[in-house]
């Protein structure tokens, strides 16, 4: 079963690997391995599917290290922690319900504002058709060109002017917003916030434009609200005033040739809705266009109302509905990138390395300095003599080997007492051991001489 990765995990991930790579203290990093390897012999390596393949086994160890690393830290404060990733998914939940209202009550101010109408001059459906719909099917058209760059061209993106104004964008929201947040918090949360923002703004190298898409997402959010605010405004004047919308432009279109461009716009809605509904008729059209030396007395109102139902359905299928597509693209896109993560950057290296390396500790024995020490330690009932050393003659001698730290913290005559009371063996020569490879040889050359 392939376990799920989000940007918060991202974040926490780091800042545990922070925390650890700060020790510099040499018996804590004893504690970091035996710790992380303790983790991975009694919590992952049970849960491990050994039919995964090499990268989705790495991020499952990872993913379950991250995990155990959580619970140790809720175990240890009693209480859920305030680790930086739920601060940073708590700071982007905020931005998202923030940027839907502030698209909603943008678009519908901006509705009321192009709507209105004194009764003496109809609305221009041109203008409002030019602003609410044209300028953002040129915008979308650009964050789709976006998206095939970031598909087909994944080098490109990072040195595009669009891709570095939105990510210094990123960073400068997410300065303010932490430097907001941070006086309104308890000072317990306020370092996880700051590590949150610093992991995010650090991190690009590593997880490339994946903090990209948080950005993106949000900018669909405040754009698809403003859509819905709009023709929240459009629909509320509609009720409450007599409104009336012509049409006009400078350029001599005749009647005939709006007509066709307004049944090509309308084609998308066409095939369910009437053509009375979908778009205004040839003859509405004509009863709708505004002739400035002429006035308006020449219109007819059931043209000047046949507008904003189109107007209407055109923002629904031109701007709002690809927002939307925008909108759930770029969340399928950041789930993309979290699973073609391999974590192979150094920290992570590190990580696995310390929990599927055994763990070898030694520890040298103090000496005792006490004159009667190995004859106390020959009283002992519990030591038995070894079955070879009871096979050898009493009268033989041997050549000890004797590693350099032991002769270093004690005395020949010591050692040589010492073997001869637990072997029954005299001591020859006791001859240093190191592991230098010319020592070796002429240690060889030194016991061949003297057998």
């Amino acid at each position: 079963m392939k376990i799920p990765w989000r940007i918060k995990d991202l974040i926490d991930l780091e800042y545990f690997l922070h925390a650890d790579e700060n020790s510099t203290d040499k018996y804590d990093q004893e504690q970091i391995d035996r710790r992380d390897r303790d983790i991975y012999l009694q919590y992952i390596e049970p849960a491990l599917n050994r039919n995964s393949s090499p990268d989705e086994s790495r991020r499952t160890v990872i993913k379950l290290w991250l995990d155990h690393r959580r619970l140790a830290a809720a175990e240890h404060a009693g209480e859920p922690p305030a680790l930086p990733g739920t601060i940073f998914a708590e700071i982007f939940k905020f931005i998202r319900c923030g940027a839907a209202a502030a698209g909603i009550f943008t678009g519908f101010l901006l509705a009321i504002s192009l709507l209105g109408y004194s009764g003496t001059r109809p609305v221009n459906v041109s203008v409002l058709f030019c602003l609410l719909v044209l300028l953002q099917v040129i915008l979308i058209v650009l964050s789709i060109g976006m998206f095939a760059l970031r598909r087909f061209r994944p080098d490109t993106l990072p040195t595009s002017v669009i891709y570095t104004l939105l990510q210094r964008l990123l960073k400068k929201i997410l300065q303010k917003f932490t430097n907001r947040v941070i006086r309104r918090v308890p000072a317990r949360r306020r370092d996880s916030i700051q590590a949150a923002t610093g992991l995010i703004i650090g991190k690009n190298r590593i997880y490339g434009s994946l903090f990209f898409w948080p950005l993106f997402i949000i900018i669909q959010i405040f754009a698809a609200g403003c859509n819905g605010g709009v023709l929240a405004g459009i629909l509320l004047r509609v009720l409450t005033t007599d409104l009336a919308f012509g049409w006009q432009s400078t350029i001599q279109f005749s009647s005939q040739v709006v007509y066709q461009m307004v049944k090509i716009i309308s084609l998308p809605w066409s095939f369910f809705l009437p053509a009375g509904m979908a778009h205004p008729s040839l003859a509405q059209i004509q009863g709708s266009r505004m002739v400035l030396k002429e006035g308006i007395y020449q219109l007819t109102t059931p043209a000047l109302v046949s507008w904003w139902p189109f107007l209407c359905l055109a923002i629904v299928f031109y701007a709002l509905l690809p927002r939307l597509i925008l909108l759930f693209s770029g969340w399928f896109a950041q789930n993309q990138a979290l699973g073609r993560l391999r974590f192979s950057h150094a920290a992570c290296n590190q990580l696995i390395r310390r929990m599927k390396t055994p763990i070898l500790s030694t520890r040298a024995i103090e000496p005792e300095y006490q004159k009667n020490s190995f004859e106390q330690i020959n009283q002992g009932p519990a030591l038995e003599k070894s079955t070879l050393y009871k096979a050898a003659d009493a009268g033989s001698d041997v050549i000890a080997l004797i590693p350099d730290e032991i002769l270093d913290q004690s005395t020949e005559a010591m050692l040589s007492a010492g073997i001869k009371s637990f072997t029954g063996l005299d001591v020859r020569a006791l001859i240093p051991l190191t592991f230098d490879l010319g020592d070796l040889e002429m240690l060889a050359e030194r016991i061949r001489a003297d057998p």
